[in-house]
């Protein structure tokens, strides 16, 4: 019911009584946590809303009901200081805490400040006004706001109570009790007490409730019974409540005592039940302030530190009399006047006590049921059951003391007739008959007949009743009769369910057979699944599996159906224009596809062919120009739409044919067939792009066979180790493990076998250059230096060039240090930039890329050595400025799609067959008219004759015309659509038949010249 507080808060609402953010009150920033994940308050608050106006609360009942929980808040906040002499006042901080207080109570700010900080006592007639420190200000602040909730939450259920009251004095109803269960913490103290006070006198009700329940079975049944004993915790109930010592009674004595301390109470409780067996006092004198109790679900250790402050009621008279003098008479009505008397008010536990009593005259007045609830564990996790805690809550709600009151008696009863029918066959040998009228009788015999000792059992008026070991000796005696009965009940019962079965299945054939025969009757086939389903449905429970004939009837069933949807479509199609209602046909003839198994009748066979052979035609139109020119160019992704498209439409031609064997073929011989194309079309792009596509197949088939190792140019490792110091070095094994790994020293010799003296002294130098771009070696201007050493490769012959690919690619194996590979590569990429790597190591260059290159730019790599090796060198060598925007322009720019593995087709040519056809239902005039320019009724002559190519694209002519007729190609077969009065460009007229014509909007297409008139 807190929650409230947090809702009312987060609420827009809360606006209006001064409320935002419940971080800024004390009572609810305390536990360090204002939400809950997966509780929205704002929506809580709207549901708390709805159900105050279900509940027929008026709205200004439910505004004050809301301002005194704001109230509540703010009374929080108020903070207190000394006033420099024996009293307290309010913070200059808190006053609009204690102003906010008083317009929501509706009272002058003064009262409410006067009542915080003092109070009036009466002592023998007279009045004594006495200040609060700021402490007791603070308490005194405390007790008003917890009277206001809780006087307004016991308000708030005698009125929803009243809300589903009825008005009669003594009509019946259901009430639902939730209380705590039995608590034991590691520190206990009066709320504790007080719960398990609750539970003590709960479970007596429930001990004494079965007990009786237990009792009165008996007595109806007139069976002969032991008194049934059970745990009466009365002394416990006694020891907390009875007067005049209970230990309740004297806490509430104490706290009228001048010097009433919880230490004295402690003492005197010790004193009066010293020999009462269910107060325990404590072991030592360390826990002096400890007691222990036993209650019926164990020993539970109290402090009593604290117990007197928690039970007093700290809400002066004073403070009481003004929240009864409030104006609103709501307010007035939850604080009703107080008589005359200046006592004090009651204690916390005295009203505790009464209430509990009220409470427990209603329970004894009822029929209780009792629902036991447990939490099976502390995570909220399904299917976790944690066996103590299970346990605890078990003990502490009584339940095994329920259990033991129950197995004490007869836990086992059950009526007359039908202990007979249960145990009548452990009778072995002895036919005992049911005798309706007398069954008792019957069980007395059934009893005698079994050679046990059942003296135990009762016979009773209605029912049998026995304990559990009876109940086991009864049931062996069952299951042993049983199990050699069942076997041959069973046997019998199989045979019978499977020849009823049988005969099911011989009238559900002879019901199917004749329909699933003929194959084509729908509504006999209809008829017969709906009647053998009827005749199996009583087995389908033993026997899952459908009858094959009805299950193949249904098919049958089911497609006829479908064929006879199918024929209404296709008779609505067959007269139509296939090109106009081309995906109409196709969708059709699909859904024909799918039934091709189940034959039609001779006439729907032949409409469905008959639209079959229109969807061919313009299908053909579709596909034909499309294939011709993936056959013309050998473009893969395009014959593979073009075998979609024909299987689509279930065309086939021969160049359909065509396309799919060659898409069978090997990757390797099919791009072997486009060079080979590429060559026949002159188009020198692609004839390099499938060249690359063929070396990378070739690499990766043979590329252990170009490891850098195994480079026919490179010396000897052993012989390069033996040239450093003239054979004399002492580590020539680590010398000649390292040839081809990175090295922070200089080469001492050049890697590969350089006929000149010159060379090989320059190449070993050059090193030193390389060592510097990529800071393995400390040199000054190493970006100079690298510019030489780029500019002696691109003036240098091939093996000086293959011999410094060596050399950067000696540097990038195996480098340890990320910014020096990181500038090997850039060195990489300058030469790729300035030179290709000669034909001798372009394998190894291009194998070494393929996997070495960092990630991510393998295939820059790979493309960058293609443009290298087919785009030539640069005739220039790269200058200082350059650098960035080649390195920008590898790592940004795309490269040429021609350099890549993917087929790149640069010149498309026209293939002789793919000429504009008119489809069979294309809107075109009537053929051989003239066309005439001044009548628009005249009809336009037809365009050329299929079969004649095309005139190849010309030179764009500035001629201008404009369209006669409508003109509507059949297919996208580069003719171009027209409307009468279109404006056309005319860039080519030179063809007698067909004219190249461009449009305002760019698009370029043929069209009969019969349909232009030159402007």
């Amino acid at each position: 019911n807190f929650h409230i507080f947090y809702q009312l808060c987060k609420a827009p609402a809360g606006a209006k009584y001064g409320l935002g953010d419940p971080n800024y009150f004390r009572y609810l920033n305390q536990s360090g946590c204002v939400s809950v994940a997966n509780v929205d308050d704002v929506h809580e608050f709207n549901e708390v809303s709805t159900s105050f106006r279900n509940l027929n609360f008026e709205p200004e009942c439910t505004e004050w009901i809301l301002s005194l929980v704001a109230a509540v808040l703010h009374v929080g906040n108020i903070e207190f200081e000394s006033d420099g002499d024996q009293g307290s006042s309010v913070k200059s901080k808190s006053r609009g805490s204690v102003e906010s207080v008083a317009s929501l109570l509706g009272l002058p700010f003064d009262t409410v400040n006067t009542a915080f900080t003092s109070r009036t006592i009466h002592v023998r007639g007279e009045e004594t006004h006495i200040l609060h420190k700021p402490h007791d200000a603070v308490e005194a602040a405390d007790a008003l706001a917890k009277a206001i909730f809780g006087n307004l939450f016991d308000w708030l259920v005698k009125r929803i109570n009243s809300a589903v009251d009825f008005t009669q004095a003594n009509s019946l109803f259901i009430g639902v009790l939730d209380i705590f269960g039995f608590e034991i913490f590691e520190t206990n103290s009066f709320e504790q007490l007080c719960i398990n006070f609750t539970n003590e006198k709960l479970q007596q009700h429930f001990n004494k409730s079965t007990f009786k329940e237990e009792e009165s079975v008996y007595q109806s049944e007139g069976i002969q019974y032991d008194k049934v004993p059970f745990i009466d915790n009365q002394p416990i109930l006694d020891m907390i409540e009875k007067k005049p010592m209970g230990i309740l009674i004297l806490l509430d004595e104490e706290i009228r005592l001048p010097r009433g301390s919880d230490d004295r109470w402690l003492s005197k409780c010790g004193t009066r039940h010293a020999a009462d067996a269910n107060w325990i006092d404590a072991a030592n004198d360390q826990a002096r302030t400890m007691f222990t109790i036993q209650h019926y679900a164990g020993r539970v250790q109290y402090s009593s530190e604290g117990f007197m402050e928690k039970n007093k009621d700290a809400l002066y008279r004073n403070m009481y009399d003004m929240m009864s003098r409030v104006p609103h008479p709501l307010t007035r009505e939850v604080f009703p006047p107080m008589d005359a008397n200046p006592r004090r008010l009651r204690t916390l536990g005295e009203k505790f006590r009464g209430q509990l009593k009220a409470l427990m005259s209603t329970v004894d007045a009822c029929e209780p049921h009792y629902i036991r609830c447990i939490k099976p564990n502390h995570k909220k996790k399904a299917n976790m059951f944690e066996i103590t805690m299970c346990i605890e809550q078990l003990t502490y709600a009584g339940v095994f003391e329920a259990v033991k009151i129950r197995k004490s008696g007869f836990p086992f009863r059950l009526p007359h007739g039908h202990f007979y029918a249960r145990y009548n066959c452990a009778a072995k040998g002895s036919a005992i008959a049911l005798n309706p009228g007398d069954q008792a009788g019957t069980c007395r015999q059934l009893i005698a007949a079994i050679p046990q000792d059942f003296g135990s059992i009762q016979i009773g008026e209605t029912m049998v009743l026995y304990r559990a070991n009876e109940h086991r000796v009864l049931e062996l005696l069952r299951n042993l009769a049983l199990e050699l009965v069942l076997p041959m009940l069973q046997r019998q019962v199989r045979r019978a369910i499977g020849w009823r079965y049988l005969r099911k299945l011989r009238e559900v054939f002879s019901i199917c057979r004749a329909p699933v025969d003929a194959g084509n009757d729908y509504h006999a086939l209809e008829f017969a699944v709906d009647r053998a389903a009827n005749v199996i449905a009583p087995m389908r429970p033993l026997f899952a599996s459908e009858p094959w004939i009805l299950a193949k009837a249904r098919k049958i069933k089911f497609a006829l159906k479908e064929r006879v949807e199918l024929t209404a479509v296709l008779e609505q199609l067959v007269n139509k224009d296939a090109g106009e209602h081309f995906e109409e046909f196709v969708a059709a003839l699909q859904r024909a596809d799918k039934i091709a198994d189940v034959r039609g009748t001779d006439a729907q066979m032949a409409l469905e062919e008959r639209c079959r052979q229109k969807l061919s035609l313009v299908a053909g139109l579709k596909v034909d120009p499309l294939a011709t020119e993936a056959l013309h160019l050998l473009d893969k992704p395009m014959m593979s739409m073009v075998v979609g498209e024909a299987e689509k439409y279930s065309y086939r031609s021969d160049d359909v044919a065509e396309i799919e064997r060659l898409l069978a073929l090997s990757e390797e011989d099919f791009v072997k067939l486009q060079l080979k194309k590429a060559n026949e079309l002159g188009d020198p792009d692609r004839v390099i792009n499938r060249e690359i596509r063929l070396k990378e197949m070739f690499l990766e088939a043979y590329g252990g066979m170009f490891s850098l190792a195994m480079c026919s140019l490179l010396k000897d490792a052993d012989d390069w180790a033996n040239e450093k110091f003239f054979g004399l070095a002492f580590n020539k094994k680590d010398v000649a493990a390292g040839m081809l790994n990175h090295t922070a020293k200089p080469i001492h010799a050049c890697l590969t076998d350089l006929e000149a003296e010159d060379e090989r002294k320059l190449a070993t130098r050059q090193f030193r250059s390389l060592m510097a771009y990529m800071g393995d070696r400390a040199y000054s201007y190493p970006d100079q230096l690298i510019a030489e050493y780029l500019e002696l490769g691109l003036r240098g012959k091939s093996e000086l060039r293959a011999e410094f690919y060596i050399q950067v690619m000696k540097q990038l194996r195996n480098n340890p240090s990320t910014e020096s590979a990181k500038k090997g590569w850039e060195v990489m990429i300058f030469m790729l930039s300035s030179f290709p790597p000669p034909e001798s190591v372009e394998n190894f260059v291009a194998l070494f890329l393929r996997q070495m290159a960092p990630e991510g730019q393998k295939d820059k790599f790979s493309i960058a050595l293609h443009a290298s090796t087919y785009g030539g060198g640069r005739s220039a060598p790269i200058s200082l400025p350059e650098f960035p925007q080649i390195l920008s322009k590898f790592y940004e720019q795309e490269m040429s799609a021609k350099y890549g593995s993917d087929d790149y087709v640069s010149v498309r040519g026209r293939p002789v067959s793919s000429t504009p056809r008119v489809g069979d239902g294309a809107k075109t005039p009537e053929f051989g008219r003239e066309a005439k320019d001044d009548s628009k009724d005249a009809s336009a002559p037809a365009p050329p004759a299929s079969g004649r190519a095309l005139p190849p694209a010309p030179v764009a002519a500035a001629n201008s015309a404009t369209a006669l007729f409508d003109f509507t190609p059949d297919a996208d077969d580069g003719t171009l659509a027209l409307r009468e009065g279109d404006v056309v460009e005319v860039l080519d007229s030179s063809d007698a038949d067909w004219w190249l014509a461009k449009k305002p909007d760019a698009s370029e297409g043929w069209v009969p010249s019969s349909y232009l008139k030159m402007l």
